[in-house]
Protein backbone atom coordinates (compact mmCIF):
# COMPACT_ATOMS: atom_id res chain seq x y z
CA UNK A 1 0.00 0.00 0.00
CA UNK A 2 2.81 2.32 0.84
CA UNK A 3 4.09 2.08 -2.53
CA UNK A 4 0.94 3.40 -4.42
CA UNK A 5 0.90 5.69 -1.95
CA UNK A 6 3.90 7.53 -3.10
CA UNK A 7 2.74 7.45 -6.50
CA UNK A 8 -0.09 10.48 -5.55
CA UNK A 9 1.22 13.54 -5.23
CA UNK A 10 -0.06 16.93 -4.13
CA UNK A 11 1.11 20.09 -5.46
CA UNK A 12 -0.97 23.55 -4.56
CA UNK A 13 0.28 24.94 -7.63
CA UNK A 14 -1.74 21.87 -10.01
CA UNK A 15 -5.13 21.24 -10.45
CA UNK A 16 -6.10 23.40 -7.48
CA UNK A 17 -3.96 21.12 -4.59
CA UNK A 18 -5.76 18.14 -5.21
CA UNK A 19 -4.28 14.80 -5.28
CA UNK A 20 -2.72 13.73 -8.94
CA UNK A 21 -1.10 10.99 -10.16
CA UNK A 22 2.69 10.91 -9.76
CA UNK A 23 2.79 15.01 -10.35
CA UNK A 24 0.79 14.69 -13.93
CA UNK A 25 -2.66 16.91 -14.53
CA UNK A 26 -4.51 13.41 -13.99
CA UNK A 27 -6.74 13.69 -10.94
CA UNK A 28 -7.35 10.48 -8.80
CA UNK A 29 -10.75 11.34 -8.20
CA UNK A 30 -11.11 11.80 -12.20
CA UNK A 31 -9.35 8.10 -12.39
CA UNK A 32 -11.18 6.95 -9.75
CA UNK A 33 -14.59 8.21 -11.19
CA UNK A 34 -14.17 6.23 -14.08
CA UNK A 35 -13.31 3.00 -12.53
CA UNK A 36 -16.67 3.76 -10.41
CA UNK A 37 -18.49 4.17 -13.20
CA UNK A 38 -17.78 0.37 -14.65
CA UNK A 39 -14.53 1.69 -16.64
CA UNK A 40 -11.61 -0.81 -17.18
CA UNK A 41 -7.91 -0.13 -17.36
CA UNK A 42 -8.70 -0.24 -21.18
CA UNK A 43 -11.61 1.44 -21.45
CA UNK A 44 -9.36 4.75 -19.61
CA UNK A 45 -5.84 3.73 -20.88
CA UNK A 46 -5.59 6.13 -24.47
CA UNK A 47 -7.35 9.10 -22.51
CA UNK A 48 -5.04 8.54 -19.15
CA UNK A 49 -1.91 8.51 -21.88
CA UNK A 50 -3.18 11.26 -24.02
CA UNK A 51 -2.84 13.30 -20.45
CA UNK A 52 0.56 12.36 -19.71
CA UNK A 53 0.37 8.39 -17.93
CA UNK A 54 3.34 6.50 -19.11
CA UNK A 55 0.64 3.58 -19.60
CA UNK A 56 -1.95 0.46 -17.62
CA UNK A 57 -1.94 -2.55 -16.27
CA UNK A 58 -4.23 -4.22 -18.91
CA UNK A 59 -5.34 -7.69 -18.81
CA UNK A 60 -6.07 -7.82 -22.57
CA UNK A 61 -2.35 -7.29 -23.16
CA UNK A 62 -2.21 -10.87 -22.67
CA UNK A 63 -4.25 -11.88 -25.22
CA UNK A 64 -3.18 -9.06 -27.63
CA UNK A 65 0.45 -7.53 -26.94
CA UNK A 66 0.84 -5.22 -29.86
CA UNK A 67 -2.41 -4.08 -30.20
CA UNK A 68 -2.12 -2.17 -26.73
CA UNK A 69 1.72 -0.76 -27.20
CA UNK A 70 0.46 0.30 -31.02
CA UNK A 71 -2.71 2.25 -28.61
CA UNK A 72 -0.08 3.73 -26.35
CA UNK A 73 2.01 4.90 -29.24
CA UNK A 74 -0.82 6.38 -30.97
CA UNK A 75 -2.07 8.11 -27.35
CA UNK A 76 1.75 9.18 -26.95
CA UNK A 77 2.44 10.84 -30.56
CA UNK A 78 -1.76 12.42 -30.82
CA UNK A 79 -2.75 10.29 -33.33
CA UNK A 80 -6.34 10.25 -32.59
CA UNK A 81 -7.79 8.67 -35.44
CA UNK A 82 -5.60 5.40 -34.89
CA UNK A 83 -6.73 5.69 -30.81
CA UNK A 84 -10.01 5.97 -32.26
CA UNK A 85 -9.55 2.72 -34.60
CA UNK A 86 -7.68 0.67 -32.07
CA UNK A 87 -10.09 1.44 -29.14
CA UNK A 88 -12.95 0.18 -30.94
CA UNK A 89 -10.85 -2.66 -30.82
CA UNK A 90 -9.37 -2.84 -27.43
CA UNK A 91 -13.30 -2.60 -26.00
CA UNK A 92 -14.74 -5.36 -28.08
CA UNK A 93 -12.64 -7.08 -26.17
CA UNK A 94 -13.11 -6.17 -22.88
CA UNK A 95 -16.80 -6.19 -23.52
CA UNK A 96 -16.61 -9.43 -24.31
CA UNK A 97 -13.93 -11.38 -22.47
CA UNK A 98 -13.97 -9.55 -18.90
CA UNK A 99 -17.83 -9.77 -18.50
CA UNK A 100 -18.45 -13.25 -18.99
CA UNK A 101 -20.25 -15.02 -15.97
CA UNK A 102 -20.75 -14.04 -12.28
CA UNK A 103 -18.81 -10.25 -11.95
CA UNK A 104 -16.82 -11.80 -9.23
CA UNK A 105 -14.41 -13.47 -10.97
CA UNK A 106 -16.00 -12.70 -14.66
CA UNK A 107 -12.38 -10.86 -15.68
CA UNK A 108 -10.12 -13.68 -14.96
CA UNK A 109 -12.35 -16.18 -16.30
CA UNK A 110 -13.17 -14.45 -19.62
CA UNK A 111 -9.43 -13.86 -19.73
CA UNK A 112 -8.22 -17.58 -19.05
CA UNK A 113 -10.83 -19.04 -21.51
CA UNK A 114 -9.81 -16.37 -24.21
CA UNK A 115 -6.27 -17.17 -23.98
CA UNK A 116 -6.82 -21.32 -24.33
CA UNK A 117 -9.12 -20.25 -27.33
CA UNK A 118 -6.32 -18.60 -28.94
CA UNK A 119 -3.80 -21.09 -28.32
CA UNK A 120 -2.21 -20.77 -25.10
CA UNK A 121 -3.28 -22.20 -21.28
CA UNK A 122 -5.96 -24.38 -21.19
CA UNK A 123 -8.52 -22.28 -19.77
CA UNK A 124 -8.71 -24.17 -16.28
CA UNK A 125 -9.23 -22.35 -13.18
CA UNK A 126 -8.42 -23.29 -9.47
CA UNK A 127 -10.49 -24.07 -6.83
CA UNK A 128 -12.96 -22.38 -6.00
CA UNK A 129 -13.50 -21.41 -9.51
CA UNK A 130 -14.43 -23.45 -12.40
CA UNK A 131 -14.32 -22.59 -16.30
CA UNK A 132 -16.98 -21.42 -18.10
CA UNK A 133 -20.70 -22.58 -19.66
CA UNK A 134 -20.69 -22.78 -23.21
CA UNK A 135 -22.92 -19.91 -23.56
CA UNK A 136 -20.55 -17.68 -22.42
CA UNK A 137 -17.64 -19.17 -24.10
CA UNK A 138 -19.44 -18.73 -27.51
CA UNK A 139 -20.10 -15.32 -26.21
CA UNK A 140 -16.12 -15.08 -25.69
CA UNK A 141 -15.47 -16.29 -28.74
CA UNK A 142 -17.56 -14.06 -30.77
CA UNK A 143 -15.89 -11.04 -28.94
CA UNK A 144 -12.70 -12.71 -30.32
CA UNK A 145 -14.34 -13.07 -33.90
CA UNK A 146 -15.88 -9.58 -34.43
CA UNK A 147 -12.42 -8.41 -32.94
CA UNK A 148 -10.41 -9.87 -35.75
CA UNK A 149 -8.52 -12.39 -33.31
CA UNK A 150 -9.81 -15.91 -34.29
CA UNK A 151 -11.21 -14.80 -38.07
CA UNK A 152 -10.01 -18.40 -39.26
CA UNK A 153 -6.22 -17.74 -38.39
CA UNK A 154 -4.36 -20.75 -37.52
CA UNK A 155 -2.21 -18.53 -35.25
CA UNK A 156 -2.46 -15.30 -33.34
CA UNK A 157 1.00 -13.82 -34.79
CA UNK A 158 -0.53 -14.27 -38.06
CA UNK A 159 -2.41 -10.64 -36.79
CA UNK A 160 0.14 -7.91 -37.12
CA UNK A 161 -2.04 -5.67 -34.90
CA UNK A 162 -1.83 -9.16 -31.90
CA UNK A 163 1.61 -10.40 -32.68
CA UNK A 164 2.99 -11.57 -29.52
CA UNK A 165 6.54 -10.52 -30.52
CA UNK A 166 6.79 -6.77 -29.27
CA UNK A 167 9.12 -4.85 -31.07
CA UNK A 168 11.02 -2.01 -30.16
Amino acid sequence: MSNLLERITINPDQCGGRPCIRGMRIRVIDVLDLYAAGLSSEEILAEMVARGAHGGVCGGANLCPKLYVDLYEAAARGDAERVRMLQRTVITISDGVYRAGEPESSYLRGLKCASSMLGFGNGLMAEPYFALGEEERQGIRAALEAAGLLNDRSSVSEIPECDARVTP
